[in-house]
């Protein structure tokens, strides 16, 4: 069992190199994908933005527009005004960020503060796996090793020799082949 002092690796080690405004949308359990939003918009026009992901997405959202104000935009369309992000595994050691994968619903500025947020972020996530395993080890968590492997038992099969073959590689937009956009 994880003590709650060993918890909050996530927020510990990634959020306080990124300031608020950001979007936080769930892709599933553990994994969350992170976009900053130009500090220099009101409430209503990050919200906006905000709620129109949700709905492209129909993943659960939450807006952190500063400490202790985030609005939790459920997938169902249900928002809620919080003190905390409600994501039950943000925070856990096992969880990740990303950035960058997931297009926002409207295109939004690049200004230079947005870019240097960014910049921040990218470099906590760059940094992350190797904090985190550090953070481990001193909780007696992991023992001394280069790298971390996760739980490969769970789900998947040995891929065929025809699935090698129709899932190798790019597409030029630099996806995986087999990897496309829903209609949505």
């Amino acid at each position: 069992m994880v003590s709650g002092s060993q918890r909050p690796m996530l927020r510990t080690l990634i959020l306080p190199a990124v300031d608020a405004p950001y979007l936080l949308v769930e892709i599933v359990s553990g994994l969350y994908h992170l976009t900053v939003l130009p500090a220099g918009f009101g409430d209503d026009d990050l919200e906006a933005p905000a709620r129109a992901q949700g709905r492209a997405n129909r993943l659960d959202a939450c807006l952190v527009l500063g400490e202790r104000r985030v609005l939790a935009i459920h997938a169902e369309g249900i928002e809620r005004r919080e003190t905390e992000i409600p994501f039950r595994l943000f925070g856990h050691w096992s969880s990740a960020v990303v950035t960058g994968r997931l297009n926002t619903a409207r295109a939004l500025p690049s200004t230079d503060e947005v870019l240097r947020r960014q910049m921040a972020l990218e470099a906590a996530l760059r940094e992350y796996p190797a904090r985190r395993a550090e953070m481990l080890r001193k909780c007696g968590m992991l023992a001394p090793a280069d790298f971390v492997v996760g739980d490969t038992t769970k789900g998947g099969w040995e891929a065929t020799a025809d699935e090698l073959r129709a899932l190798s590689g790019r597409q030029p937009s630099g996806a995986p082949v087999g990897l496309v956009l829903c209609a949505d």
